[in-house]
């Protein structure tokens, strides 16, 4: 038979573990600190992505009939993508 406590003990510990676990590196608060939120490489692939976004819009554009409202959302997307990760550097 278990004692009475035995499931408060381990409620407890799960939740020293999950603040162990969501604790800041010295990297994270060093990158809070220079309002650096992502990391280098999140920062590559959001460019790149963005480059990505733009040639496919471009293609759709031209191959799927020259529809306006789809060309400015994909522009708006590929731009937006792009800027955030050329605004980390």
């Amino acid at each position: 038979m278990l004692p009475r406590n035995a499931g408060f003990s381990r409620r407890v510990s799960s939740v020293a573990i999950t603040r162990t676990l969501m604790t800041a590196t010295p990297q994270e608060e060093q990158a809070v600190a220079e309002f650096k939120m992502i990391t280098e490489e999140e920062s590559q692939l959001r460019k790149v992505g963005g480059i990505v976004l733009g040639i496919i819009t471009v293609v759709a554009y031209f191959t799927q009939g020259q529809n306006y409202i789809n060309l400015c959302s994909g522009a708006f997307a590929a731009l937006s993508t792009y800027r955030t990760g050329a605004e980390y550097q």
